[in-house]
């Protein structure tokens, strides 16, 4: 079964949207809308790539949040996380171990 499948229907369009998209698609609780955002530039004018997109919120001081504001209408901050096995950086709910 693949990934996408096996994900709650209610998050099934984000998850789609992101395969899809070569940008960032995030929840924004503030507007209730998933949005698609670029890859920020760093202060040396390079495109942060996924695995420094972490290490770039924290020195900007942003949370992004996580699909599940969606069922619970609440920000829900975004965990970040680089896989050493597969060298993916992938996003996780805060409140998910796994």
């Amino acid at each position: 079964m693949s990934a996408v499948a096996a994900v709650n229907s209610i998050f099934h369009p984000c998850v789609v949207a992101q395969h899809l998209s070569s940008e960032i698609v995030i929840y924004a609780c503030k507007i209730g809308l998933v949005v698609t955002i670029a890859y920020p530039i760093s202060s040396q004018g390079r495109r942060v790539v996924p695995n420094g997109i972490f290490l770039w919120k924290e020195l900007q001081g942003l949370v992004w949040e996580c699909f599940c504001g969606l069922v619970s209408g609440q920000p829900t901050p975004a965990r970040f996380i680089n896989e050493a096995f597969s060298g993916h950086t992938v996003v996780h709910c805060y409140h998910v171990k796994d």
